[in-house]
């Protein structure tokens, strides 16, 4: 039985300050907050509408499900 490591947290990684993966999926935590963080104040502030903030948010999350690199099915 093969151990496979599910979450592994980085500090200080090439790419980036703090990565987070799971599975086959690096997540870079600074990049990640600051560009939700970026839309969801735009929107507070009513810089752009509700459904296009969602819109914005939602473009990076679709183009990771569709990616065949990230693909969950083997």
């Amino acid at each position: 039985m093969s151990s496979s490591k599910v979450l592994e947290i980085r500090i200080g990684a090439p790419n980036g300050v703090l990565q987070v993966q799971v599975g086959r999926v690096a997540v870079d935590v600074l990049r990640s907050v600051g560009y939700f963080g970026g839309a969801a104040l735009a929107v507070s502030t009513g810089l752009i509408d509700p459904p296009l903030g969602v819109f914005t948010a939602a473009v990076p999350v679709f183009k990771m499900l569709t990616n065949s690199k990230h693909s969950v099915i083997p």
